[in-house]
């Protein structure tokens, strides 16, 4: 892995325990407004308040 790379599977794991969609190399442009952004490493949709808070805590 090179300086900028994270291995994100540990907090991607720990995630999906939580309940919450994870997916890898997502298109950032299907989440914005104006549909730019290149892929999200891992991207991260909590279940609800709960997970989230659960998953920032993870972080």
């Amino acid at each position: 892995m090179g300086a900028l790379e994270t291995d994100f599977s540990a907090l991607a794991s720990f995630a999906l325990t939580t309940g919450a969609d994870v997916v890898f190399n997502e298109p950032m442009s299907k989440h914005t407004t104006f549909q730019i952004g290149g892929p999200a490493a891992v991207f991260i949709r909590p279940e609800d308040e709960e997970s989230l808070q659960k998953i920032s805590t993870y972080c």
